[in-house]
């Protein structure tokens, strides 16, 4: 039996990665690396002498600071099957969910760099005061805590 061929025409244009042309993958994913590739390039370019505009390469790179919280609501999806839902218009508490229900809500430190989360269960708070500043450290806390509370 032979294989049917199926041929597509997809009309790139110059310089767009053919991923988001063609909407393959997570869009949250693909803005973050395409921010990642733009500042790249511009740092490139002010190395070589041409000008760099400071606030919009700054924020640029606070949202790449953004894939820490993706990549940690996407650990909690896949090991423990919670969804949490990304809050866009966070300030410092960036995701928020319900499982077996407890609130659940997750927030970084002003600088960004260490984790916390939250449990409320049977309308008492299950504060993690102590920072997480690896995955590995979040999941012992967060597993931990979800054992207690007989939520796993």
């Amino acid at each position: 039996m032979r294989a049917k061929t199926i041929n597509e025409i997809q009309k790139f244009e110059r310089g767009i990665d053919p991923k988001d042309a063609m909407n393959i993958g997570d869009p949250k994913l693909r803005e973050i690396f395409k921010n990642l590739r733009d500042v790249e390039n511009r740092i490139k370019e002010a190395l070589n002498g041409e000008d760099i505009d400071f606030n919009d390469t700054v924020y640029r790179i606070d949202y790449i600071k953004n894939a820490f919280d993706y990549i940690i609501i996407n650990f909690i999806k896949n090991k423990y099957q919670i969804n949490l839902k990304y809050n866009e218009d966070y300030l410092l508490n960036f995701a928020n969910g319900t499982f077996k229900g407890a609130n659940i809500s997750l927030s970084k430190s002003n600088s960004g760099a260490s984790i916390y989360f939250e449990i409320i269960k049977n309308g008492l708070h299950y504060n993690q005061s102590s920072s997480s500043k690896t995955l590995h450290t979040f999941d012992k806390k967060f597993n931990k805590l979800l054992k207690e509370l007989n939520l796993i």
